[in-house]
């Protein structure tokens, strides 16, 4: 049936491994559903203070955001942060298709819903599409540093690594 084989589909992001280390030990690469599990853990604990400043963000919204937020990396694989941004329309182009085949997947009742989160996220208009988006940057610069694997490698100057993250928020 349609919902169990969403179900492990979704349960893939396990396999995608991401450029940054899970742990400071370095022994592996974070996997794409630990990273979403960080960003929920992240805004789990912000939440207080985002909802004060902001009483009509919708939580549960984050919530779906969050958990879709990356399943088009299923069929892309982790494209990170680091790509040159000419390869953006590439980007798109594989996600778009990426997307198609999920949206496949899908029970006719969670297609629009899906698609509608899906492009929510992409134009960053609404309040939790940019919660979203910006934790979807500062978890991996806090993974570096929980890890202490730093930026060295990615050989990019400080204002370079601002050019490339902050551009996105």
């Amino acid at each position: 049936d349609q919902t169990w084989d969403y179900i492990k589909f979704s349960m893939r992001l396990k396999e995608i491994e991401r450029s940054v280390f899970a742990t400071a030990k370095r022994e592996r690469k974070e996997n794409v559903a630990e990273h979403s599990w960080s960003m929920a853990a992240i805004y789990w604990i912000l939440k207080d203070d985002l909802l004060a400043e902001f009483p009509d963000l919708n939580s549960e919204k984050v919530y779906d955001l969050i958990q879709m937020h990356d399943l088009v990396e299923i069929n892309t694989g982790d494209i990170s942060t680091w790509v040159h941004k000419d390869a953006d329309k590439e980007r798109e182009k594989r996600e778009q298709e990426s997307l198609e085949k999920i949206l496949k997947l899908l029970n006719p009742k969670e297609v629009e819903k899906f698609k509608k989160l899906f492009l929510e996220l992409e134009e960053k208009v609404t309040i939790e599409a940019k919660v979203v988006k910006g934790i979807d940057r500062i978890s991996p610069a806090i993974q570096r540093v929980v890890t202490g694997q730093g930026w060295k490698e990615e050989n990019l100057s400080e204002a370079e690594l601002d050019q490339l993250q902050l551009k996105r928020l």
